[in-house]
């Protein structure tokens, strides 16, 4: 992509513009961001902890992700920072389990997106999600 921009090949010599200003100017390679839906960050951090006494698991999960580009806006083909983003967020998971009648039974209460982060170009990210769930294992492994 940046070698065609530098190159001036079509479509990727079209003028950038800018909406707050109006003003135009052709694209160099620096203008080029990256790639719809990949951030140029991301970090995933998981903590797991069980207390045997209780038959007790909790577990703790982090996904950070950087600014991403959603679309081309301007339709110039590439993107660029007058495009449409999806800005950076943070999204906490935490998950409890404990087993009853000698691990048989398990009970798990899990939370999703505990700081509710919703964005109108993520119809996916519902916002905070809680679930309770339930198993039982009919024989012991």
């Amino acid at each position: 992509m940046v070698d065609s921009i530098r190159a001036g090949n079509w479509p990727f010599n079209q003028n950038i513009h800018d909406p707050a200003t109006g003003a135009s100017y052709a694209p160099k390679p620096s203008d080029y961001w990256g790639i719809e839906n990949r951030s140029r960050h991301m970090l995933n951090v998981r903590a797991f902890y069980t207390y045997k006494p209780w038959d007790l698991s909790v577990n703790v999960r982090l996904n950070y992700r950087g600014k991403y580009p959603f679309m081309d806006y301007n339709g110039n083909q590439f993107i660029d920072r007058y495009d449409l983003f999806v800005p950076g967020h943070t999204l906490w998971n935490a998950a409890v389990e404990k087993k009853l009648l000698k691990q048989l039974l398990s009970l798990r209460f899990t939370a999703d997106n505990i700081g509710g982060f919703k964005h109108q170009f993520m119809p996916g990210q519902p916002g905070t999600v809680l679930l309770l769930g339930a198993a039982y294992r009919w024989f012991k492994l």
